[in-house]
């Protein structure tokens, strides 16, 4: 409605229309890449595939960037999360450190000092378990780390995606990474992400495979993609 009343009525069938209204999305939309350095920490709630986005990026910055890369991990909850990344860094040639407290994760750090980027990955965390968000925060805290991500998976609903973004905001995240695009229809909601917390959106994933599925952020192909899909809607009655 809002488009109509700017630029008048639009043809639903016109390319032209799908670049009108990509660039009035384009705004919203808030998107950086960094030059990863530092210690880099990991955070979301379960399901959202932190421990696969991690390998994607090891191998982005080990095999893309040739960046000296180590892993740390404080999943030690799932026992298959810490063999899944021990597998990964023998592919990799990245050392894998595994920390039972937040206190042995930065003697672990402070251990690998001599490397460009620390990922460290962390277990899963409901934002609705307030004791498991408390523990999460003072980890974060102690690590001190010099970039947050923040997982959110494309396959939440509006509502739910809004609350892991009001819960896990106590953690200071500093950029974005969306989840399983291949597993959602509906994109309009990476819209509320970086609108709601106000940190850009740095990497989509869209795939199990390491390190494929993985893209970096971009606002442009981002508006494009959703005012396809507005239109694509609108040409449907919904």
């Amino acid at each position: 409605e809002y488009a109509r009343i700017k630029y008048g009525e639009i043809n639903i069938e016109n390319e032209e229309s799908r670049l009108l209204l990509s660039e009035m999305f384009l705004p919203f939309i808030s998107t950086q890449v960094p030059d990863l350095q530092g210690k880099i920490l990991f955070v979301g709630p379960t399901g959202v595939g932190k421990t696969t986005t991690l390998a994607k990026l090891a191998a982005k910055l080990k095999l893309n960037d040739h960046k000296n890369v180590a892993v740390i991990t404080l999943d030690t909850y799932r026992i298959a999360a810490v063999d899944q990344l021990k597998t990964y860094a023998m592919l990799l040639d990245v050392p894998v450190r595994v920390a039972y407290t937040p206190k042995e994760a930065k003697l672990e750090i402070e251990a690998l000092t001599d490397f460009d980027v620390v990922l460290i990955d962390t277990a899963g965390r409901s934002q609705k378990n307030e004791l498991h968000m408390t523990e999460i925060k003072a980890m974060s805290e102690i690590i001190s780390p010099d970039f947050t991500f923040l997982i959110v998976g494309m396959q939440y609903r509006k509502y739910d995606t809004l609350d892991i973004c009001k819960k896990f905001s106590s953690l200071s995240p500093s950029h974005v990474i969306l989840s399983k695009m291949d597993e959602t229809s509906s994109l309009g909601h990476f819209l509320n992400v970086s609108q709601y917390l106000g940190v850009p959106i740095s990497f989509i994933t869209n795939g199990q495979r390491v390190p494929d599925d993985i893209l970096e952020a971009n606002n442009r192909e981002l508006s494009l993609l959703l005012a396809r899909e507005v239109l694509k809607d609108v040409k449907s009655g919904k």
